[in-house]
């Protein structure tokens, strides 16, 4: 099977606003490519041509056979229909996030944060049997605290200053 690849990359910029207001903007993608390897039972080379004399249900028949791999079992000590097969799976991690801090009288503080999104290109012995997918996080959340007694009062979160930040990976 062939080796897989991943990459990992992104970056993130924080700024202040205004006395006790910044905003973080990042922004990240990791790309792994690779293969799946898995067992499948495709039809017999006997069963790959269609039996029936009906011209619309023999291209019908066709299609489904078409499906499978061109590849004959290769496993046949398992099952006569077995193949052992590799098929190349894509998966994409796009993270967008926006993170909004404002201190304000000691004691209050808000934090808003959005959500990302992962996408699969799947892998596919057989056409047409796992789907691709996209899949978005539900988790944008705004989060406002605030200190009952002032002199129990967690000190203030500390909002950073400006700053940007790059960062990059590659595994094989």
């Amino acid at each position: 099977m062939k080796p897989a690849r991943e990459n990992d990359y992104g970056a993130s910029v924080t700024t202040n606003l205004w006395e006790g207001g910044a905003v973080t903007l990042s922004g990240s993608q990791r790309r792994i490519r690779g293969n799946v390897n898995g067992n499948v039972l495709v039809p017999r080379p006997d069963e790959r041509t269609p039996l029936t004399t009906d011209p619309l249900l023999r291209v019908k028949v066709q299609e489904l056979l078409s499906l499978f791999p061109d590849e004959l079992p290769n496993r046949t000590d398992i099952d006569q229909r077995m193949l052992n097969t590799n098929s190349p799976q894509a998966i994409n991690d796009d993270s967008a996030a926006g993170i909004f801090d404002q201190n304000w009288a000691d004691s209050h503080h808000i934090t808003s944060r959005t959500p990302t999104r992962s996408s699969v290109d799947a892998f596919q012995l057989v056409k047409i049997q796992n789907p691709d997918t996209t899949t978005r996080s539900h988790t944008a959340t705004t989060t406002y605290t605030r200190s009952l007694r002032r002199q129990h009062a967690q000190p203030q979160r500390p909002i950073p200053a400006d700053r940007f930040l790059v960062r990059a990976a590659r595994r094989r």
